[in-house]
């Protein structure tokens, strides 16, 4: 069996997990791995920036060669494509070309929120669609058969995510690791106003963290912490927080099994 994945394989991202997982459960004679944060992270910030943005210029163009050139088999017996927003339709018919079978998996709201026009007009070349997000469903069956479309819920890793040795009454304070909402941003606040110790990370929370950079009371770890040190860092607080976003009709995310994990 010749298998090929691409996505983001960064040390610490879920897709990375993921690729992990596939890897386990194929056990594939041939298993090929395309980075796609290769050639995102050699790329100027401003290109990555408008490639995020509007889906275009130099990022999506190098994304896509790259990818291409790396195609080292003439044919697969399946390509399992993470998080496509990226992904020209060329590239995407050429993956159709080679695939016996072509697999897209998403972990989060492709229509609701990380919107791209290149995944849109490239839905009809898969197999099979996952998503985890059950509001969007709908969406996808205006693209596609329904039963091309797999619905199910995200997860943890087994080997990673492990209850804590230490005892309960060494560890401290609340965690909180993901991105900066103000729902979110005023339940930190008001822990912080009662001297509730918080170990934070995500993006978008430099504003918070400055304003509260003499508070002995928060810690802040920057953008995000990952693999062992997310772990670590769930397993060190009393309390960590599951939040769910609104700027989505969210119903579950990774730290809703992460955390009980």
């Amino acid at each position: 069996m010749k298998v090929l994945y691409i996505g983001q394989y960064s040390k610490g991202t879920t897709s990375r997990m993921r690729c992990e997982a596939l890897k386990t459960i194929l056990k594939a004679e041939i298993f090929q791995v395309i980075d796609t944060h290769e050639p995102f992270f050699k790329i100027h910030r401003v290109w990555r920036t408008l490639g995020f943005r509007y889906k275009s210029g130099p990022l999506i163009k190098n994304i896509n060669k790259y990818i291409v050139q790396e195609l080292t088999q003439a044919t697969y017996d399946l390509i399992w494509v993470d998080k496509a927003v990226f992904i020209a339709p060329k590239t995407t018919a050429l993956l159709r070309s080679k695939a016996a079978k072509l697999v897209h998996f998403t972990p989060d709201p492709a229509f609701t929120f990380h919107k791209s026009k290149l995944f849109f007009k490239s839905l009809p070349y898969y197999d099979f669609l996952v998503t985890t997000k059950s509001y969007e469903l709908e969406h996808y069956y205006k693209y596609i058969n329904t039963e091309r479309v797999l619905y199910t819920t995200q997860g943890f890793d087994a080997k990673l995510h492990k209850p804590s040795k230490q005892l309960f009454s060494k560890k401290v304070g609340f965690v909180f690791i993901g991105h900066y909402e103000d729902q979110r941003g005023e339940v930190l606040e008001k822990l912080l106003q009662n001297d509730i110790k918080i170990t934070l990370a995500g993006i978008k929370w430099n504003r918070f963290a400055k304003k509260h950079q003499d508070n002995p009371n928060l810690t802040y770890l920057g953008d995000g912490v990952y693999g062992k040190d997310y772990v670590k860092t769930l397993q060190n607080a009393k309390m960590a927080w599951g939040a769910i976003s609104k700027w989505v009709p969210e119903l579950h995310t990774t730290r809703t099994f992460e955390i009980p994990a």
